[in-house]
């Protein structure tokens, strides 16, 4: 388990150094070794190290508690969505600078987390209040926030519990393959699909498990094998293990 609880009794928030108040957000970084976690209700980030051992925290926006986190393809920013303004905020990975924020240009609501594709390089943003991903061209000008050549690309997901429906999506991340792995918050699970851009065929698996209650953050290591995910209604972190990345289709873990 990365962090700890707030005190001795089971699922109580806590404010001190590798506590947890309703984290929303995680990412694992492969070049640091690194654990990012959006620590919601603290309006912070927290650090740790693959065991789950704290290394340094840093304050967010004061407009915004921080929810999704992502970094770019070099390691050199981390990206937290602001769902109260829409925007998406930047900070240096040591977390002493802030960035000025990017403005997604779509039609969203309460968007919830943004990812990079490491293998299409596609730009990923969960539309929450909408239940659907929408997924743009590479192009994004990430220093200055411009759109270049990046342009809509698709869509997929709609309200409802089946293969490739959401409720609440709420963080995206990706493997090696560039397999796109959804937090479902709503149904308590996570949806894993494939790069392809059809709707109709891109759904690979899910994973699920009883402990899960409003899963709302995710990071996912190759390297480690490992998919980690903020259990938010319990307070903790719930790691699944197995060989990455995945290639079986229409199978549950």
């Amino acid at each position: 388990m990365v962090g700890k609880e707030g005190s001795s009794e089971t699922e109580r928030p806590g404010s001190g150094d590798g506590e947890f108040f309703e984290p929303l957000g995680i990412h694992f970084d492969e070049q640091g070794n690194r654990i990012f976690v959006a620590d919601t209700n603290n309006q912070r980030i927290q650090v740790f190290d693959p065991n789950g051992n704290f290394q340094y925290k840093f304050s967010t926006a004061s407009s915004g508690h921080a929810i999704g986190i992502d970094m770019d393809e070099d390691f050199l920013k981390v990206f937290v969505p602001n769902r109260a303004d829409n925007r998406i905020d930047r900070y240096t990975p040591s977390g002493d600078g802030y960035i000025p924020p990017l403005a997604v240009e779509a039609q969203l609501s309460s968007p919830h987390a943004v990812g990079l594709n490491p293998v299409t390089k596609n730009l990923y943003v969960a539309d929450t209040n909408n239940n659907r991903i929408l997924v743009f061209e590479q192009g994004y000008n990430w220093e200055y926030g411009e759109w270049g050549t990046g342009h809509y690309l698709s869509t997929f997901g709609s309200s409802g519990s089946g293969e490739g429906q959401f409720s609440s999506p709420e963080d995206i991340d990706f493997d090696s393959a560039g397999n796109v792995y959804i937090v479902d918050t709503g149904n308590d699970r996570i949806q894993v699909f494939s790069t392809s851009l059809n709707a109709t065929d891109n759904f690979i698996t899910s994973l699920s498990h009883s402990s899960l209650d409003m899963p709302r953050g995710i990071a996912v290591s190759d390297s480690l094998n490992k998919v980690y995910l903020t259990n938010y209604a319990n307070h903790d972190i719930v790691t699944f293990s197995f060989d990455m990345p995945l290639v079986s289709n229409n199978e549950t873990y």
